[in-house]
């Protein structure tokens, strides 16, 4: 659940990326990074870990050139979980990314490649993901970071 209470009352958000068949992606430029804890999918209850930590599950929101309606603005929300995980966190570590000031901005395209082999005979497979993440040139990074003011979001244009 969101930490943002405004957030929250408005609820929605940006739709959540889909990524179904092996070769699907998604790519754009990020906007948001939360670290959230995980919830099973029936029951809304929070995941642990057998030792009683907290499983994690990361929402990146990126803005994407997609767009379905006349008022969609293309924002994106990837939730990554499991293999996802590694996926992503190696590419931001070859990116050289440290902080989500590196990250802003910064383009990923994050997709299913595959799965991999079924731990029991008759299951599935866990899906396989792969991501490249290109971040701005550090010049651009400073722009964007001295651009963002506090209360900007908060005048009204008229």
């Amino acid at each position: 659940m969101s930490d943002d209470p405004v957030g929250r009352f408005l609820g929605g958000g940006a739709p959540s990326v889909k990524l179904e068949r092996v070769g699907d992606f998604v790519e754009g430029a990020v906007v948001e990074f939360e670290e959230k804890q995980d919830e099973d999918m029936d029951t809304r209850k929070p995941k642990v870990w057998p030792n009683g930590d907290p499983v994690k599950v990361y929402v990146v929101t990126l803005q994407t050139n997609e767009q379905t309606n006349d008022d969609d603005d293309g924002l994106r929300r990837l939730w990554v979980r499991n293999r996802g995980i590694k996926a992503l966190r190696e590419a931001f570590r070859e990116a050289g990314v440290k902080s989500f000031a590196d990250m802003q901005g910064g383009t990923l395209k994050f997709g299913y490649t595959g799965d991999d082999k079924p731990r029991q005979r008759g299951q599935r497979g866990a899906k396989l993901y792969r991501a490249r993440f290109t971040p701005l040139p550090a010049e651009q990074r400073r722009e964007v970071a001295a651009s963002r003011q506090p209360g900007d979001e908060d005048e009204i244009p008229f």
